[in-house]
């Protein structure tokens, strides 16, 4: 028996935790809450595959393995069928395909940060509010500026849709409710546009002439409508960049 202690350092608990991204190293299951450090070499001479030598702590990063409490009782009750190698073998493959997945992540996370800085710096999407702020009076046609941006990106298919669903389910929301916004914005009413040509200052102005009074109502009360609709829409947008994107600088 082995008077050896059976603590295990912070250090080596949290490196193996991360570098097994807290999954089985056999069955690959998500066990942050019951996963179990096993031993590759038993802590004792007489438990399983206990009568190899270990040079060093048994308990230290170098002789464990996470396991989910079902593989670790069918390796520790089958040590014929799992050699000190071979789960020595299966840590190093999971590990490596842990790593492998992170930086896959990395890469496709840095696609929807360079989309959003796109959208940011030369749509800009920041913005949004203070363009449609003077409606259903006057709108600021700058308001358009994210659309020839989303327009190029979106015929990117290796970079757009977004990879991350929550980022493409916020952006969505946004799109769904300035395009109807702008339904009222660029429509008309009997061959009267809604709006006016543009200005120096790149404004359209509500065109009411031509329009009776209680259509003009109904207009401006629905775009005021979905004014508001956006408003919401594109505030919770940036609420989730701001949060889960610090690497995009939002003015």
């Amino acid at each position: 028996m082995s008077l050896q202690s059976r603590y295990i350092s912070s250090i080596d608990n949290n490196m193996l935790f991360s570098r097994s991204a807290g999954r089985c190293n056999i069955c690959k299951e998500e066990v942050p809450h019951i996963a179990e450090r096993a031993h590759i070499i038993a802590h004792s001479t007489d438990g399983p595959r206990g009568d190899i030598q270990f040079i060093g702590n048994t308990n230290s990063y170098d002789n464990l393995i996470l396991l989910c409490p079902n593989c670790h009782s069918e390796v520790d009750k089958n040590p014929q069928d799992y050699s000190a190698d071979k789960l020595r073998n299966i840590k190093l493959q999971h590990e490596q395909y842990v790593s492998l997945q992170l930086s896959s992540y990395s890469q496709v996370r840095q696609n929807d940060i360079w989309c959003i800085k796109q959208l940011v710096d030369y749509g800009n999407l920041c913005y949004i509010p203070e363009f449609i702020n003077s409606l259903p009076i006057s709108v600021d046609l700058r308001v358009l500026d994210w659309c020839d941006v989303f327009n190029v990106l979106s015929q990117r298919p290796a970079i757009y849709p977004f990879s991350d669903e929550r980022l493409q389910y916020y952006f969505n929301n946004f799109i769904q409710n300035f395009e109807q916004l702008w339904e009222w914005v660029e429509g008309n009413t009997l061959n009267h546009l809604h709006f006016g040509q543009a200005e120096l200052d790149f404004t359209i102005r509500r065109q009411y002439q031509h329009i009776e009074f209680e259509r003009n109502k109904e207009i401006d009360n629905a775009i005021n409508l979905r004014k508001d609709s956006l408003l919401e829409a594109h505030s919770e947008l940036i609420k989730f960049l701001r949060k889960e994107y610090s690497e995009v600088f939002l003015q």
